[in-house]
């Protein structure tokens, strides 16, 4: 903090009158707020934690607005954060913002809203610190000042320091996941619109634009899913249907690409979801548009529009959380028959020959897109397997044929799957799943790439049988050399499906023996 701050200006800090004193602090944070970075060590930080708390208790208000500001630039640095945030200047930062019950209800605005600003970055940084806030029963004056606030930039701050805490802590979950009238303020505040009117300046047309809000509405429905994200489904039902209500309102109501969406899908996979109140039936007179055996699939949708244009971000941001999106419609699809099949029309429809000319992964197509998600190394590669394994009506070889054995390989593997590649089609895969050019060209798909590669010249065509026994004699006795050295480690499908390593070579050739007298020594 340059040097307008030292060890020894803590000393003068100390017996300074109010007056000089207020004056320096105030320099010394408009300093400070211009930093990111400092570099006092612990001694330093204790020596300031103990000035602050002796001066505290009968310092101005504008003296401790200062304090604060200070501190909450002093916190972003997390380099012995313990030794300024003591528990004794914990409480006086926590009196300051007048959320426990034991404080003066009267501080000044000004005082209040900087002690919530510290709080948010003492708190993000220094987790011990909530526990000194939940003991000043804190809490229940937070989500009580959150629903009074009108002010929307005000309400913001609440709002954040309700996100940070609850992310933090169990026990604000708990307390705050029954609070009806603090749900219902988020639930609101998730739902604010603003209708905007826009003249074209081009052909003078006269358009509406409804214009969302995101601040407050993101950081509500970040706080709902800090509530709900461990509750297992366990809570009060009202509270749990109103949650319901307001997410799908917001899936249906919510331009195409706004953040609100990601943020309500990641709330749905919180909460146990009612599939007749996400797809209903239709009513007489009701748009058709996205609907499938007479029922809304607005949802479904939306929710795949959304995934797809961030499937489509070619540096694939925020690919790593979007496993909530294909549990929602995992969920969605295992539980109705109608939106696994409306799914699978926008996602899996039937092949054509041009769709197995290139490997599965390449494309534009929401099919193409899931499986290069199966392909890398991020968190939803696997519940992407799954959906696509719902999608084909748990059918293993449908599955194969839609991404190729490489690219199913894994969700076979871990589900106990292989012993099913080969078992035969049932009557409806082909029916539904392929057109009558893609049975021209079937017959030439390469199982495992999951399409057609041009034909290559046989480089056996010319041997003598004698000759290729004696390749396949020099191959076998190459594997069997490298697995005993440990160099790979070959494996074969065990009875329950999964991987199983072997012992010999020879346990790779069908039916099979290891020869007795084997110098194999792994039993």
């Amino acid at each position: 903090m340059e040097s307008i701050l030292t060890k020894e200006n803590l000393v003068e800090w100390e017996g300074m009158d109010e007056g000089q004193l207020t004056i320096k602090v105030a320099k010394t944070a408009e300093v400070a707020a211009k930093q990111m970075e400092f570099s006092y060590d612990s001694e330093f930080k204790r020596s300031l934690a103990s000035v602050m708390c002796k001066r505290w208790p009968n310092a101005s208000s504008s003296l401790r607005k200062g304090f604060c500001i200070i501190l909450r630039c002093l916190c972003r640095e997390k380099k012995v954060i313990d030794c300024l945030l003591s528990r004794d200047l914990m409480e006086n930062v926590i009196g300051s913002t007048g959320l426990p019950s034991c404080c003066e209800a009267d501080l000044p605005e000004e005082e209040r809203i900087e002690a919530v600003k510290c709080l948010i970055n003492a708190f993000f940084h220094h987790k011990p610190s909530i526990n000194v806030f939940i003991e000043l029963q804190s809490m229940n004056g937070l989500s009580a000042a959150t629903v009074k606030e009108k002010d929307a930039e005000k309400r913001y701050l609440l709002l954040h320091l309700i996100f940070v805490v609850s992310a933090r802590s169990d026990q604000a979950q708990d307390q705050w996941r029954g609070d009806g009238p603090l749900v219902h303020l988020l639930c609101e505040e998730a739902l604010k619109w603003e209708k905007v009117r826009y003249f074209g300046d081009i052909f003078h047309w006269d358009f509406n634009f409804y214009i969302f809000l995101p601040k407050n509405a993101d950081e509500s429905l970040k706080v709902l899913f800090n509530l709900f994200c461990h509750c297992g489904g366990k809570g009060d039902e009202a509270i749990f249907e109103e949650c319901l209500q307001m997410a799908r309102k917001l899936l249906l109501t919510v331009p195409r690409g706004s953040s609100q969406i990601q943020n309500a899908v990641n709330l749905l996979g919180c909460l146990p979801i009612n599939i007749e109140f996400f797809y209903p039936k239709l009513e007489e007179g009701e748009s058709r548009e996205f609907s499938f055996d007479d029922r809304s699939m607005k949802v479904a949708q939306v929710i795949m529009d959304d995934l797809e244009d961030r499937l489509s971000n070619e540096k694939w941001e925020g690919v790593e959380i979007l496993g909530t999106y294909f549990t929602f419609l995992i969920i969605s699809s295992s539980a109705s028959k109608s939106v696994r099949r409306y799914c699978r029309m926008k996602i899996m429809p039937p092949l054509h020959a041009v769709d197995v000319e290139r490997p599965p992964e390449r494309g534009d197509t929401m099919r193409n897109k899931i499986i290069r998600v199966i392909q890398s190394s991020s968190q939803p590669k696997e519940l992407a397997s799954q959906f696509l394994y719902v999608l084909s009506k748990r059918s293993v070889p449908r599955l194969i044929k839609y991404t190729g054995l490489g690219n199913a390989a894994g969700l076979l593997a871990n589900s106990g799957l292989l012993g099913r590649i080969n078992e035969g089609r049932r009557a409806s895969d082909s029916e539904d799943s392929e057109t009558e050019d893609y049975r021209e060209v079937e017959e030439k798909v390469n199982p495992v790439t999951g399409y057609v590669r041009e034909e290559r010249p046989d480089p056996m065509a010319d041997m003598s049988e004698e000759q290729k026994m004696y390749e396949a004699e020099k191959l076998m006795s190459a594997m069997d050399r490298l697995m005993g050295e440990g160099f790979i480690k070959p494996g074969t499908i065990g009875p329950d499906g999964k991987p199983m390593e072997v012992s010999h070579v020879l346990e790779l050739v069908k039916n099979a023996k290891t020869p007795e007298g084997s110098d194999d020594d792994s039993d």
